[in-house]
């Protein structure tokens, strides 16, 4: 995985350039270690944006049969994302992290921090 990080002190985010898919702020998926995994915070204008938002994941995780630690606060949704089996980050972690943006991005759920 040499390439992909930036070298820093606490937790590890990924540099732009590497980011599975760019985004408007650039680096947005911190990674955390013991075990390595993806995590994101997810904000939603409405409830409704939201429960749609959950819904197409819940539907994309039950179709590649990979499925993230996924909690719900109100308006936000975090999701954490690794793979248990191997207890660290792999292509099909970075593929969810992939889709998990594409997907909000479709939702037009999106709020400008």
């Amino acid at each position: 995985m040499s390439g992909y990080f930036d070298k820093q002190e606490g937790p590890r985010r990924l540099r732009e350039s590497a980011l599975p898919v760019k985004t408007k702020s650039g680096i947005d998926w911190e990674i955390i270690s013991s075990p390595n995994r993806y995590k994101k915070k997810y904000k939603f204008k409405t409830r409704q944006q939201l429960l749609n938002f959950i819904s197409d994941i819940m539907q994309y995780e039950d179709e590649v049969q990979h499925h993230a630690e996924i909690t719900v606060r109100y308006k936000t949704v975090t999701i954490v994302v690794w793979t248990h089996t191997l207890n660290d980050i792999t292509e099909v972690d970075r593929e969810y992290v992939r889709m998990a943006n594409e997907i909000y991005k479709d939702n037009d759920a999106s709020i400008d921090e």
